[in-house]
């Protein structure tokens, strides 16, 4: 971390009509510009909370700026010097109402004229600790796919972040899975890879990343970034990996990056997570994001090991507490879904948002059982996230594709699923076994909604089904598989499945709803 400096630029607390008069005294020029053509970065929001906001932005250092909203003027701070005469500039809004709309602008003096940037609109959130319904948006991977991370944010994501405001969910905030740039050692890869294309977002919702490995762990990334600093207590990790709290859902961001696999991020996760299971009442999923997979069906070479450590943690804990729990990854460029076996756990590939894709037969790929759906596609997500009462609380995943790189378009909505934290397994299935060749299951019925995710066939030498080595058959279907643009499991039918079971062998078999719920086994036929 580089130390701060701090130079309060002129003009303390003024009001619109005395900030007016005091140009029109002095005989500055005021132009009216677009924030590009002024700001090298931004404005874009940091430290939202029910009554602060910070607007940060690079210009030049010299320059003498403010951030004007409702009829005030708000000095600014350099924060960072960040290269050559360039700087981090930041307004703290202060005393701001909870959940409440503000538009603000940026002001900037250079010698004898005045520039006036655009007009953004933030909103504050609700009061500390309330438990609200809302939403929070996730990608990852812009690299140096500017051109596409431009198209998506503002013909994708915009149009509908302006629909979303009045609506009973509002987008509080967005994750982002590292991979901000191509290279972060390079100053300017900041503003084309990632500031740019990003703006109209990241002046209206503030940003939480997770470090990716072409930020290259580099200073840059530390210094346009406020993030909390609750996780290590070594002054150099503190924003490595970092968590924080919104409605009834815990946020954590790890550092997956090689010289960050450490035993000490761990036992850090590992207790955050004992401190969580001992707040349950008041927290109904955990949402966890880093930059590596553990397993990539789009690029294998990407795969994780130490990211499969995090994901034993996540699933040892979602056991013990309940909690559903959410893990999101870029690294590998495109979008994946899929649930663990053992435990109420998801994994989300949430990439990319501009990075060049890894489009199928490009690399190494594979077809995980855990994997119901890959796409070579760009992308994001909205999670909506419903604090009800007692068996109503969910967390609603809705995965939006925009194209490809030669071929950009609005796809909308690809993807489509919800968990529910408090609803009830699907009733217990009766099955036939019809001449030894083929188990024939009841239907599916699960008295929640929740849909049929997939099918757990055993065929054991033991009854009992306790003897590991007497097992035959141990296998997971899922009712969908998308993989290399097709449905492989389309028409497979899992109320009659076809499978050998020897003479003075047992079969039974389990549902499992979209809830990642199982029903009790069968009885042994």
């Amino acid at each position: 971390m580089s130390c701060t400096l701090r130079i309060f630029m002129f003009f303390p607390l003024f009001t619109l009509k005395e900030f007016d008069m005091f140009f029109s005294a002095v005989g500055l020029l005021s132009m009216m510009m677009s924030d590009a053509s002024f700001l090298n970065s931004g404005p874009y929001l940091q430290g939202v909370s029910d009554h602060q906001a910070s607007i940060l932005f690079e210009t030049e250092t010299t320059s003498h700026c403010n951030v004007e909203y409702e009829d005030k003027m708000v000095a600014t701070e350099i924060i960072h010097q960040t290269y050559g005469d360039l700087s981090l500039f930041k307004a703290t809004l202060d005393s701001l109402e909870s959940d409440t709309f503000y538009n603000y602008r940026v002001h900037c003096r250079k010698d004898e004229t005045v520039t006036v940037g655009d007009w953004h609109e933030l909103r504050t959130f609700p009061p500390s600790g309330e438990q609200e319904n809302f939403s929070f948006l996730m990608s990852s991977d812009a690299q140096s796919g500017y051109q596409a991370t431009f198209q998506t944010v503002r013909k994708s994501m915009m149009p509908r972040l302006q629909q979303w405001k009045e609506d009973d969910f509002p987008v509080r905030f967005m994750l982002f899975a590292g991979d901000l740039v191509q290279h972060g050692r390079q100053h300017h890869r900041w503003r084309q890879d990632f500031f740019f294309p990003m703006a109209p977002l990241l002046a209206e919702i503030p940003l939480f990343p997770a470090i990716g490995n072409h930020e290259e762990n580099d200073a840059l990334y530390f210094k346009y970034f406020q993030l909390p600093a609750n996780g290590s207590s070594k002054e150099d990790l503190a924003e490595h990996w970092y968590y924080f709290d919104h409605g009834a859902v815990r946020f954590i961001t790890l550092d997956t990056n090689k010289e960050y696999r450490t035993q000490e991020q761990l036992d850090w996760l590992k207790q955050l997570l004992e401190k969580t299971n001992e707040q349950k009442k008041s927290i109904d999923f955990v949402v966890v994001q880093f930059h590596h997979p553990y397993l990539s069906e789009l690029w294998v070479k990407g795969n994780t090991e130490y990211s499969g450590e995090i994901q034993q943690k996540l699933e040892q804990f979602s056991n013990e507490s309940g909690i559903p729990s959410i893990s999101l990854f870029g690294h590998t460029h495109g979008y994946s879904r899929g649930h663990s076996f053992s435990a109420r756990h998801t994994m989300i590939n949430v990439g990319s948002i501009g990075g060049r894709l890894d489009q199928w037969g490009k690399y190494e790929q594979k077809d995980y059982p855990e994997y119901v759906m890959s796409l070579d596609h760009y992308g994001w997500l909205r999670a909506t996230v419903m604090k009800g009462k007692g068996e109503e609380s969910s967390i609603k995943f809705q995965r939006f594709n925009y194209g490809q790189r030669d071929n950009q378009w609005d796809e909308g909505i690809v993807d489509e699923f919800i968990i529910r934290k408090n609803s009830h397994p699907p009733v217990r299935p009766t099955v036939k076994l019809v001449n030894r060749k083929e188990v024939e299951i009841s239907p599916f019925i699960d008295e929640d909604g929740d849909e049929l995710l997939s099918v757990h066939l055993q065929v054991s030498l033991d009854e009992s089904f306790v003897d590991e080595e007497s097992l035959l058959v141990n296998k997971m279907m899922n009712k969908v598989n998308i993989f290399h643009n097709a449905d492989l499991n389309e028409h497979l039918d899992l109320s009659k499945i076809a499978v050998e079971v020897p003479l003075k062998a047992y079969v039974r078999v389990r549902y499992r709803d979209s809830s990642l719920h199982y029903s009790e086994w069968s009885e042994v036929q």
